[in-house]
């Protein structure tokens, strides 16, 4: 124990005593040289060769300079104020932010949340001053682009750092949006037609950008009467929306019918599903909207027109305004004048013939002209016989006649022939006169 003692005594006298002999600095250098070669060593070499950096050391002294710029510099300036490489740089730049999560990277430039905390605070303290803020119009003020200053205040709007709402880019506190309501609420209810926004935002000098959301705080609050397009930018009062209405219902109810661009006009973008929601029952067609009243006239009459073995004029029972394919629609509706065109369809009389042309249809049991009339089969039939008996009638009488006339010809033509046998005095005196030429000769020779 004591000989332990004494070694331990004795070598604790050699370490307080100086080296006698010292390594140079060559062999410094050799041997550094010999571990960074074994990978043993990693260090970084300045750009005036003098020096050599740990990555440790050199990550140190990137984020000394970066506190001492204030929290942002351009990562190219490292290099002149480091004296070092900038591709030694880069390269500690990963293991740096991962070690610093208070450092990011932006446009070739190293900023801590230091600096964005400032710059925050500056945005609020404007905000608070001026009301709104454009954050396009502010970004260039920092020398960030928009998406990166939107990105940072985001969540600093959620944390209540910055006292104010966020609608797209703009920015702006709730004192400006109360502003904005007080000045909509008295324009809108001060309104009887359906107005654009754009109207309000250009003679009170509003943003556009936060009225669409107003609005409709407004509206569902109840304390603007009346809806609101966000696709138009148009509110429409209460007042406007009940005397339209109102309007549309007494000519409806006046005339069974009514355009649909009359209620264009009276700004109704979509005027047919708005009239069949108003009116389960009704007929839409190309053109207007028609009350199911017609349908009914025009089944009424020609059931009684079946019943009784007559016709009617079916034209009377719609509007005249209707076109050919209105019509064609409006028929389509009645399952009277379906079954009555699949007859005619299906029927195989020759008497059938094109709408275009000649506009009759012929069915089993009825007729159907020109979208005018609808006559019955056997009311035709009788109509047809009473002209059959008319002409039979009249074809005897004038084929008695005929043969009278044809009669009278022949005699007239017989003693016309008669006639011309026997010779006329003329002919008779010329023969005379040939007669006594030749004569004459002869009683010439006798004398001699």
């Amino acid at each position: 124990m004591d000989e332990i003692q004494a070694l331990q005594a004795q070598f604790m006298q050699l370490q307080k005593q100086a080296p006698r002999t010292k390594l140079s600095e060559r062999v410094c250098v050799d041997i550094l040289f010999k571990l960074i070669d074994s990978k043993k060593v990693k260090v970084y070499r300045t750009n005036h060769g003098k020096e050599l950096v740990t990555p440790q050391k050199l990550r140190r002294e990137i984020y000394d300079e970066v506190v001492a710029s204030n929290g942002r510099i351009n990562i190219v300036d490292l290099q002149n104020l480091l004296s070092i490489d900038l591709s030694y740089i880069e390269a500690e730049l990963p293991t740096l932010l991962h070690q610093n999560g208070d450092l990011r990277v932006f446009s070739g430039q190293l900023i801590s949340d230091v600096f964005l905390e400032n710059v925050v605070r500056e945005i609020d303290e404007k905000l608070q001053a001026l009301g709104s803020l454009n954050i396009v119009e502010v970004s260039p003020q920092f020398d960030l682009s928009t998406e990166f200053l939107l990105g940072v205040l985001r969540p600093n709007i959620e944390r209540k750092k910055v006292k104010g709402r966020l609608e797209g880019t703009l920015l702006f506190t709730s004192r400006f949006l109360d502003f904005h309501a007080s000045v909509l609420v008295g324009f809108f209810n001060a309104c009887t037609t359906p107005t654009p926004v754009s109207l309000a935002v250009e003679r009170f000098h509003l943003h556009a950008s936060v009225i669409p959301g107003i609005i409709g705080d407004l509206v569902a609050g109840q304390k603007v009467l009346g809806t609101f397009s966000a696709d138009k930018s148009v509110f429409t009062p209460y007042v406007f929306t009940k005397n339209r209405d109102r309007s549309v219902e007494q000519f409806y109810s006046q005339n069974n019918f009514i355009m649909y661009e009359k209620l264009r006009q009276l700004h109704i973008a979509s005027p047919l599903s708005y009239l069949q929601q108003k009116y389960p029952t009704g007929i839409a067609l190309k053109s207007c909207f028609l009350s199911s009243t017609f349908l009914h006239q025009l089944e009424g009459n020609v059931e009684d027109a079946i019943e009784r073995n007559s016709f009617t004029e079916i034209s009377g029972t719609w509007p005249s305004f209707l076109s050919a394919e209105d019509i064609e629609s409006f028929m389509d509706h009645s399952q009277i004048m379906k079954k009555i065109i699949l007859d005619r369809e299906s029927s195989k009389s020759s008497f059938i013939v094109d709408q275009e042309k000649g506009h009759i249809y012929v069915g089993p049991h009825q007729l159907f002209l020109s979208n005018s009339f609808f006559v019955s089969k056997k009311f035709l039939e009788e109509v047809f016989s009473k002209f059959s008996e008319y002409f039979d009638s009249w074809a005897a009488s004038h084929a008695v006649q005929k043969t009278d006339l044809l009669r009278a010809s022949n005699d007239n033509l017989r003693n016309s022939q008669s006639g011309s046998s026997s010779p006329s005095p003329l002919s008779q005196s010329k023969n005379e006169d040939d007669e006594d030429e030749d004569e004459g000769p002869k009683k010439k020779g006798k004398g001699k």
